[in-house]
């Protein structure tokens, strides 16, 4: 036809009659159109008006030419003449509009550069055609776009419930701009904010633009005093639901300025208050995000969670109280000091949860206790007990008032309202019993007589709040005014210290606040302080010691302090088997790795590996609901890392991996590390044999695979993958055994590690050839692991076959595999060449809507040519259409992606 035409036939003769023109000529005249508009675009435009304006050609056939022009995508000068021209022809104009411009942006932004777009919005006959085109180009705005939009927006309100319409459900896909105008809308209309929005998925996509409209929402309900326009999710009132905030302090900052500060008993009644169901909705959910965001920022950095709440800590504002008591579960162990010592400062102000609605004021202080009252020091234990059984209620008075006077009056029967014993039940029971003292185990067993039916006291609390400090907290203070302090002997213990209200909070002079101050005066100036305190050695008290040590072993100034100095002190004052003060040397000696320590010293490192107390047999350091006999990997790595001996090995591992000359002090050591009977201190040895098995390669093999044969737990070690490639050849079945036993454990993680050993001694070694052939007997976690390790190796050319053919094996799996197996999208792993058949057969398999988006998502991403794909796509549709409605999950969802596939077809 090309030729025809180019030799000089007219084109309504290259079609010919009307009988001719079937659909396989309307087919021809299509490649004929495409193929003219690729070599001259004005012969193509004249063919075109010909063959549209000739009363001869049949409609579906003469309507290629609009299908054509709204296919391309460089608007050359002949192209752009043509559509202004005859965007308002009479001929052309609604054609041209409905069938080429509409939901193209580059047409329609070719009107509005021209102008066309002002003067249609400008006549009231013609306005609606420029809305009508905004909206169909949605969220695909530019910012002149957008500066269009914002020309003719916000003012008329009948013109803004239209341009409305260009805001998606989803936020994520607005552009930053579009989304400042949806929110510079939502401002001037709040009612535009009452529709379906699914804040659930805009979390996951867009956290900080969500947060942004949650504050909208919650200050227009606040401001305004609207009926409640947030049709809010549940899932934000649930501890455990799967929502993470990822951006924690932004979101804090965002949402903390609307929680009310004031310290108003209404709160309690308010929307802001969970105590009653019925009002869980905008104000709740705020609430449970910053919970969530403080997890966040408690995960990366504790110390900012502290920083950030310091100003509400010990306010007595009951929402804070709640929010505040979440942050301090989730704190980890080693801040336990911290926590108990801030609770302990004013039990009436900081313990009670009066907001979250979960029935029991005090179970959030329980549960904390619960957890940190295993870490903490001894001190700051005896300090909690001690404030625990002297605790007594202000209400106390006005309840035996009220007792005494109810009984006078003679109403028929006697009342016994308790006043004193309900909060000393409810905690002391939440603590280790293994550290009570036998006053509060004596105790305990009297209010079980006491309280049959259970406590029922605490609804209500108050007076003056705030945090705690000695009277020299933050001051530089002098040598002698230091020493006035650590010698004086007249100073009190915090149970039987005063406290002195100031604003914010209590000064207090305890000696446990002064230690502590002095530990921070530590940390500042360890070099100064050590020589103070070894100065006037026998003047100072032995409760500041420890303080010190403290000090000195997590300061940021330690690198400056002279290995003398820092050896004379732990020479001068001795550790014991049961103290933390062991765990303080160690810390110094890890992280002073670089030092040449004396023999002395690497002695008492020794020592106290082997002979220390902590951990104990069958008492875990750490525990969780789901396991407190350390049966998991989980809490056995946990309680390695956490105990006193653990931290003595990880500071062997360190000189060893700095200085393999001192493997000859630590050997036999190590050796006895590897044999001990607590499980956790066998894995923590682990740490000490990896450096070793670079000095002592055979000694350390055999005692690494000893300990893995004995308990199969121990290969979940960072790391113990690699370690057995490099044992595979000298030890083959005894790695392989090992490898075996994790990859049939029932333990997650060791599953996880059993796995990818496995498919990787298939990849590399051609091992467990019978397991990978039989893949039905897998379970997801094992087939998880395994496809991950075949992505893995996917674009390794060498290994890309056998990658496949180990994907492929899964492809009739009932297992839900859909997200490893579409990491080869997301990552961008696929070369059309060379795994075209391979996806033909992925797309022909178990086909579901997570796979269909990530290939859809691929070809956006990576800007595919949809033509170069098409045999993909063909036999994906196919598929599709024989099989998608037999599924139980049929083909919901996935029409969103078959549409942006032709879209992207229409643009490639």
């Amino acid at each position: 036809m090309l030729k025809r035409y180019y030799d000089g036939e007219d084109i309504v003769d290259i079609i010919g009659s009307k009988e001719k023109q079937t659909p396989g000529k309307r087919y021809q005249v299509q490649m004929f159109m495409q193929n003219l508009s690729e070599f001259d675009s004005q012969d193509f435009i004249n063919a075109g008006q010909k063959m549209f304006e000739a009363k001869q050609v049949r409609y579906f056939v003469k309507f290629v030419f609009l299908e054509v022009l709204n296919q391309i995508d460089i608007l050359d000068e002949n192209i752009q003449n043509f559509i202004i021209n005859n965007c308002e022809n009479e001929i052309y104009g609604n054609h041209v509009i409905n069938n080429v411009i509409f939901s193209r942006p580059k047409y329609i932004r070719l009107l509005r550069q021209y102008g066309i777009l002002d003067k249609w919005f400008n006549n009231p006959q013609k306005k609606d055609i420029v809305f009508n085109l905004l909206i169909s180009m949605s969220p695909d705005y530019d910012i002149e776009d957008i500066t269009f939009i914002e020309k003719y927006a916000l003012h008329s309100q009948e013109d803004d419930n239209k341009f409305s319409r260009c805001f998606l459900h989803d936020i994520n896909q607005d552009t930053d701009e579009l989304f400042e105008l949806r929110m510079k809308f939502y401002n001037r209309y709040p009612q535009m904010a009452d529709v379906y929005l699914d804040f659930k998925s805009m979390l996951k996509n867009c956290e900080i633009r969500t947060i942004r409209l949650l504050v909208f929402l919650l200050e227009n309900k606040i401001k305004g005093n609207e009926k409640n326009i947030y049709k809010y999710e549940e899932e934000f009132l649930y501890e455990d639901s799967e929502i993470l905030i990822k951006n924690g302090m932004e979101v804090v900052n965002l949402l903390l300025p609307y929680i009310p500060t004031e310290k108003d008993e209404s709160l309690l009644f308010s929307d802001w208050s969970g105590r009653y169901f019925h009002k869980r909705g905008l104000e709740r959910a705020c609430i449970q995000i910053i919970k969530k965001a403080n997890a966040a920022i408690i995960s990366l950095k504790p110390e900012t969670f502290l920083e950030r709440y310091k100003e509400f800590m010990g306010k007595g504002n009951d929402l804070y109280n709640e929010i505040i008591l979440d942050g301090l579960y989730r704190l980890p162990e080693r801040y336990s000091d911290v926590v108990i010592n801030y609770l302990c400062s004013d039990f009436d102000s900081n313990i009670f949860d009066k907001t979250s609605g979960n029935g029991d004021e005090l179970l959030l202080a329980k549960q904390i206790l619960g957890k940190h009252s295993k870490y903490c020091s001894e001190n700051v234990f005896i300090a909690l007990e001690k404030t625990v059984l002297s605790y007594l209620s202000p209400q106390a008075k006005d309840i035996y008032r009220h007792r005494i006077n109810y009984n006078r009056e003679k109403n028929g029967y006697t009342v016994y309202w308790s006043f004193w014993g309900d909060l000393q039940k409810e905690i002391l029971e939440a603590l280790p019993y293994n550290r009570l003292s036998d006053q509060a185990k004596d105790l305990i067993r009297v209010l079980n007589r006491k309280f049959l039916k259970g406590t029922t006291l605490y609804k209500r609390s108050g007076g003056h709040s705030g945090w705690v400090s000695s009277p020299v907290a933050g001051k530089k203070l002098n040598n002698k005014k230091w020493l006035e302090i650590l010698t004086n002997t007249k100073l009190k213990h915090k149970s039987h210290s005063h406290w002195k209200e100031v604003p914010g909070g209590f000064i207090e002079n305890s000696i446990e606040e002064f230690s502590r101050s002095f530990r921070n005066a530590v940390s500042e100036e360890p070099a100064r302080m050590i020589k103070l305190v070894l100065l006037h050695n026998e003047e100072i008290l032995d409760v500041y010691i420890d303080s010190l040590f403290s000090g000195v072993a997590y300061s940021k100034a330690l690198d400056n302090v002279p290995i003398e100095l820092l050896e004379s002190m732990i020479l001068k004052y001795p550790y014991d088997y049961t103290s933390y003060r062991a765990n303080y040397i160690c810390s110094l000696i890890k992280n002073r790795k670089n030092e040449k320590w004396s023999q002395k010293i690497l002695d008492i490192l020794k020592d106290i590996a082997v002979n220390h107390k902590n951990p104990e047999i069958g008492k875990p350091n750490v525990t969780n609901n789901e396991d407190k006999e350390m049966r998991s990997f989980d809490m056995l790595q946990s309680n390695a890392i956490n105990c006193v001996r653990g931290e003595a090995v990880q500071a062997i591992a360190q000189l060893l991996w700095n200085d393999s000359s001192l493997f000859k002090h630590f050997k036999d050591t190590i050796e006895k590390l590897a044999l001990d009977e607590n499980p956790a201190v066998k894995l923590a040895s682990l740490f000490a044999l990896w450096p070793s098995y670079n000095i002592e390669r055979d000694w350390a093999s055999e005692i690494i695979l000893n300990l893995y044969e004995q308990d199969y737990r121990l290969a979940g070690f960072h790391d113990t993958k690699n370690m057995l490639f490099l044992l595979y050849p000298k030890y083959r079945q005894r790695v392989l055994k090992i490898i075996k036993k994790c990859y049939e454990s029932e333990d997650k993680e060791l599953i996880k590690m059993g796995a990818y050993c496995l498919s990787e001694m298939f990849i590399l070694r051609n091992e467990f050839a019978d397991i990978m052939n039989n893949v039905d007997t897998m379970s997801e976690a094992q087939a998880e692991a395994v496809l991950h390790m075949a992505i893995l190796y996917f674009n390794k050319d060498e290994f890309n076959s056998l990658a496949k053919n180990m994907i492929l094996k899964f492809k009739t799996s009932s297992l839900d595999l859909e997200m490893p197996i579409s990491r080869l999208f997301y990552d961008n792993l696929i070369d059309l060449e060379r795994d075209k058949d391979f996806l033909i057969e992925i797309m022909n398999s178990g086909l579901s809507r997570r796979i269909v988006h990530a290939f859809v998502h691929y070809l956006e991403e990576e800007s595919k040519s949809v033509v170069d794909y098409k045999d993909i796509i063909l036999s994906m549709s196919y598929h599709l259409i024989k099989n998608g409605c037999g599924k139980d999950e049929g083909i919901w969802g996935i029409e969103e992606s078959v549409r942006k596939v032709k879209t992207l077809g229409s643009h490639k």
